[in-house]
C-alpha cells in the first residue's frame, strides 16, 4: 500500500503507469457525463444557496416543471451541494437569476466502491421536509457520496408529479448501508422501495422519469 501523506514513498512503472491510466479515466469519465448531458438536451446548475435570496424550499417551489433537483455530497469533500437540472432550452431563462452557474456533471460513485438506492412513494413530503435538514452526516470526506434526486414532472392541475430518489456510494456495502439509513431516516415514516440494479442507476445517471416510482404532491406556494 502507498500511502501519500508518507514521507517518503517510491513509485513503480507499474504504479505510475496505473496512476496514468486512473487519469485518463477521469477525463473520459467526465468527457462521457458531458456528451450524454448533450444528448439528452440537459444542462446543470449549481446553486449558491447564499446568493438565491430565499431557502431552498422556496426555491424549489418557485421552478415551473418539468425539472431535475438534486441535493449531494460529491466523493471528496463533506459540502453539501444543490443542483438544478433543466433542458438546454430553459437555461436562458436563469441567465439573470442570482445564485445559479452553469457547471459540468459532477462525479458521485466511489470507483470500485458499492452503492445503494433507493426511490419512495406514496407520501407528500412538502412542507414537512426541508431540504436543508436531509441527513448527510455519515458520508466521510473522501470516497464517499450520496445524492437525493427529485425528479418533478408536468403539474396535473394543483399537483406535481415527482420521483425522489436516493443512492449512496462507497468503499464498502457497510458504509453505504450506514449513508442509506440516515438517508431514509430524513424522510421520516414515509414508504421507500430499496431499488440498486443497474436500471435504477441508469434512471438516477440520467435523470430519467419513471411513471412507476410516481408520486403526487401538493403545490404549496
Amino acid at each position: 500500500m502507498i500511502l501519500l501523506d508518507s514521507p517518503i514513498y517510491i513509485l513503480s512503472t507499474g504504479a505510475l503507469l496505473a496512476l496514468a491510466l486512473l487519469g485518463l479515466y477521469k477525463v473520459f469519465v467526465a468527457m462521457k457525463h458531458r456528451t450524454f448531458l448533450d444528448h439528452k438536451d440537459l444542462r446543470v446548475l449549481k446553486v449558491d444557496l447564499g446568493e438565491i435570496g430565499m431557502s431552498i424550499d422556496s426555491f424549489v417551489k418557485s421552478i415551473k416543471p418539468p425539472f431535475v433537483f438534486e441535493v449531494a455530497v460529491q466523493h471528496l469533500g463533506k459540502e453539501t451541494t444543490y443542483y438544478l437540472i433543466v433542458s438546454k432550452s430553459r437555461v436562458k431563462n436563469f441567465a439573470s437569476t442570482r445564485g445559479l452557474n452553469e457547471v459540468g456533471d459532477y462525479h458521485l460513485y466511489h470507483s470500485g466502491g458499492e452503492h445503494l438506492g433507493a426511490y419512495f412513494k406514496d407520501g407528500r413530503l412538502w412542507p414537512q421536509i426541508s431540504l436543508e435538514k436531509i441527513n448527510f452526516s455519515k458520508v466521510n470526506e473522501v470516497g464517499e457520496g450520496a445524492v437525493t434526486q427529485f425528479v418533478f414532472g408536468k403539474r396535473r392541475g394543483e399537483k406535481t408529479v415527482v420521483n425522489l430518489r436516493i443512492v449512496a456510494s462507497a468503499p464498502s456495502m457497510f458504509q453505504a448501508r450506514e449513508i442509506m439509513n440516515d438517508l431514509k431516516g430524513s424522510f421520516g415514516e414515509y414508504n421507500s422501495v430499496d431499488s440498486s440494479g443497474e436500471e435504477f442507476v441508469h434512471m438516477v445517471n440520467s435523470r430519467e422519469f419513471e411513471p412507476g416510482e410516481e408520486m403526487l404532491w401538493g403545490v404549496v406556494a
